[in-house]
C-alpha cells in the first residue's frame, strides 16, 4: 500500500513557518510594549517624586532662581511622560498589529491541517475500499469453476456470487445483509 501524500503539504509547512514568524514578532512586541510600560510607569513614579519634591521645597525656599529651576524640572519630568505615553500607544498598536497577523497566520494553518486530514480520511477509506474490491473479487474468482465445467449444487452464498459474477456485476459486498439486499435487488 502507498503512503499518504498530501498535495498541501507545501502549502501547510510555508504556513506553518509564516505562523512561527508571526508568533515570534508578536512576543517581540509583546516585550517592548511590558518595556515601554515600564518606562512610562518609572517617568510617572519620577514626576510624582518631583512633585513632592518641589511642595516640600517652596515653603522653604525663597528664591526665585529654585522655584523657576523646580518648576522647570517639573515641566521636563511632564514633557518625558508625555512622550513616553505616546511611546506606549503606538508600541501598543504594533503589539495588536502583530497579533492580528498571528491569529490569521494560526488560522490558515489550522485550516490547511483540517484540509489534510479530511484527505487523509478520504484516502485512507479509498484504500480500505480497494482491499475490499480485491477481497471481493478473490471471493468471486474461488468460488467460480473453470470455464466450461459443470458446477455442482453447493452453499446459496456460493450459487449468488457465481450468479453475480456470470451476470457482470461489480459491486462489492462488505457484509451478508449488503449480499443479500443485492440479491433481492436483481432477483
Amino acid at each position: 500500500m502507498k503512503r499518504f501524500h498530501s498535495s498541501l503539504q507545501k502549502v501547510f509547512d510555508i504556513c506553518t513557518q509564516q505562523s512561527r514568524m508571526a508568533e515570534l514578532e508578536l512576543a517581540r512586541a509583546q516585550s517592548r510594549q511590558s518595556a515601554a510600560r515600564q518606562r512610562v510607569d518609572e517617568s510617572a513614579g519620577q514626576l510624582e517624586q518631583a512633585r513632592q519634591e518641589i511642595n516640600r521645597a517652596l515653603p522653604d525656599s525663597r528664591q526665585l532662581t529654585v522655584i523657576l529651576g523646580m518648576r522647570q524640572h517639573l515641566a521636563a519630568a511632564e514633557d518625558r511622560l508625555a512622550l513616553l505615553q505616546q511611546e506606549l500607544e503606538q508600541v501598543q498598536q504594533l503589539y495588536q498589529q502583530a497579533r492580528q497577523t498571528y491569529q490569521e497566520a494560526h488560522s490558515k494553518v489550522e485550516r490547511i491541517e483540517k484540509l489534510i486530514e479530511k484527505q487523509r480520511v478520504d484516502y485512507r477509506r479509498e484504500q480500505l475500499l480497494d482491499q475490499q474490491r480485491a477481497m471481493d473479487d478473490l471471493a468471486i474468482f474461488r468460488w467460480t469453476p473453470p470455464h466450461g465445467q459443470l458446477v455442482p449444487e453447493a452453499s446459496p452464498e456460493r450459487s449468488e456470487a457465481q450468479r453475480l459474477h456470470a451476470s457482470g456485476a461489480t459491486e462489492t459486498f462488505a457484509t451478508p445483509e449488503l449480499q443479500e439486499i443485492e440479491v433481492n435487488r436483481h432477483g
